[in-house]
């Protein structure tokens, strides 16, 4: 036997973003839980780190053969029908046998503890039931929900399930980290309206995060997810801004306030690659000067240069290394690209 040998201990100060996290537990197959308000990211999250991930989308009602599969006796033997997902699961983790895919159980603590029980041997045996239903060795779990704070559909999870992930991630909402978000190209464009990663940085906690009133006092209630909602509205509508269209979701006084913001001339990247800008027009406020960073990430190659010059100049060497993050995370994507999509999907 091989004798171990203790490597030197390093300790790392710096913040891990969840997206980095959550890379750690699945390159290393370990279970991991997520915890946050509604529209704050969590499945999003998930999906986009692991495109192929298989869902299993648990709700009050469902059906145990939509998850434990069923049995049937054909006179002579009882068989076993395995449910879809798990022909699913193993058959993008064949195709992939050297990389960690995730099993992704959403919506765990918002059904009732029948309907979590339904999970019970997946998450703490890898495993449907017993040695049936074995799960890949390549299957990653990662489950998502609420808690009975931050929603009146939540219920409390049973201990030896809480105790069986290997770490308990909380999310909450955070004006910047969606802003980086929003700013990734997707289909050609932004993933999140310029406009409207402007507006929230400016008011922040004001705009960015509201609880749903479910005595219908508020007209609206916002979230990450809602503002991006406000994001393909415009989109969707050419880039031309409507009233309606925007109190729809975000309620008259916000979207009073977001059109008068919207009539303000504001900076842009062009701008700043070429110069054609005043002191004045360069923000003040820290999160409205992020968010121009993460605009910034967009610029050609050949721009690189003068956008970094202008974040070092006017905003410091934090937002600067936030920047060039941006770019490595964007060159690397894009040479990460690969046809597992076409592997995964073929017969």
């Amino acid at each position: 036997m091989a004798k171990y040998v203790s490597k030197p201990l390093k300790v790392d100060t710096s913040d891990m973003s969840v997206e980095d996290q959550l890379k750690f537990y699945i390159k290393a197959g370990k279970s991991v839980m997520l915890h946050g308000p509604s529209g704050v990211g969590k499945s999003r999250r998930v999906q986009e780190i692991d495109p192929y991930c298989v869902l299993i989308q648990l709700r009050d009602g469902i059906l145990p053969e939509e998850v434990i599969g069923k049995t049937f006796f054909d006179g002579e033997d009882v068989h076993w029908i395995e449910p879809i997902w798990y022909s699913k699961m193993k058959k993008i983790c064949a195709a992939e046998p050297n990389k960690n895919h995730v099993l992704f159980i959403d919506e765990l603590t918002n059904v009732k503890p029948q309907e979590q029980s339904l999970v019970y041997d997946i998450v703490m045996e890898h495993s449907i039931f017993g040695n049936q239903g074995k799960l890949p060795e390549n299957c990653v779990i990662i489950a998502a929900g609420n808690s009975p704070e931050e929603s009146e559909a939540a219920y409390t999870m049973p201990e030896p399930l809480f105790r069986r992930f290997s770490g308990h991630i909380t999310l909450e909402p955070n004006v910047r980290s969606f802003c980086e978000w929003g700013s990734e190209m997707q289909n050609g464009r932004p993933k999140v309206h310029p406009l409207v990663r402007a507006f929230v940085s400016e008011f922040a906690e004001d705009v960015f995060y509201s609880k749903y009133d479910n005595e219908g006092v508020n007209e609206y209630a916002l979230d990450p997810r809602g503002w991006e909602q406000v994001s393909n509205i415009i989109y969707n509508n050419d880039e031309v801004l409507q009233f309606e269209l925007l109190a729809n979701k975000m309620g008259q006084e916000n979207a009073k306030s977001f059109m008068n913001f919207a009539r303000r001339m504001f900076i842009t990247p062009e701008d700043i690659v070429r110069g054609c800008y005043s002191q004045s027009d360069i923000p003040y406020n820290k999160d409205s000067q992020h968010a121009l960073v993460c605009t910034l990430r967009n610029v050609s190659p050949d721009d690189r240069e003068a956008a970094e010059n202008f974040v070092s100049k006017n905003f410091g060497v934090v937002e600067k290394e936030i920047l060039e993050s941006l770019w490595r995370e964007d060159d690397q994507k894009s040479k990460n690209r690969t046809f597992a999509e076409d592997k995964i999907l073929e017969d």
